[in-house]
């Protein structure tokens, strides 16, 4: 197995050497977005109904939003940002302004392992105020995304 994925990470980097030639171009994720710009949208559609749908757990609920608040606060670029935090049984709905700086989407991978013991999962779209100004909207699980669609 690890002699494959080294075989094809060499073929793909160094096709020369290998003489391995993939049958179709890789398809980058502009494009496939391009191809089917309702399938996001569908997606998050979908995660936004499985959190109506869930079951409200005070105990988790009350433990899960401390943690993000924690996580949040203790970073020094997003802590002052201004943002909701809602927790039912296994999920939480964060929503944070977005001020367009760029600065948020690059605190985003530092969020996720801060949370990943807990929240392992997150689904992100972007939200349009109307006010000329966006955010954020994270669907944060305790549940891997497989395993949200086929429980509900």
């Amino acid at each position: 197995m690890l002699a494959t994925a080294v075989f094809v990470y060499l073929a793909m980097h160094y096709p020369a050497r290998t003489g391995w030639r993939p049958r179709h171009r890789p398809v980058s994720v502009e494009e496939q977005r391009a191809r089917d710009p309702e399938r996001p949208r569908a997606y998050m559609a979908g995660v936004e109904q499985a959190f109506a749908n869930e079951r409200f757990d005070a105990a988790w609920a009350s433990g899960a939003s401390s943690r993000v608040a924690s996580t949040f606060d203790g970073d020094e670029i997003l802590k002052g940002i201004a943002r909701t935090v809602e927790c039912r049984s296994q999920t939480c709905r964060v929503q944070i302004e977005d001020d367009g700086s760029g600065r948020l989407a690059r605190r985003m991978p530092f969020v996720a392992i801060g949370l990943a013991d807990v929240l392992p999962t997150i689904s992100a779209e972007h939200i349009d105020n109307g006010n000329g100004r966006g955010a954020m909207g994270l669907y944060m699980s305790s549940q891997s995304s497989a395993s949200r669609q086929v429980g509900k």
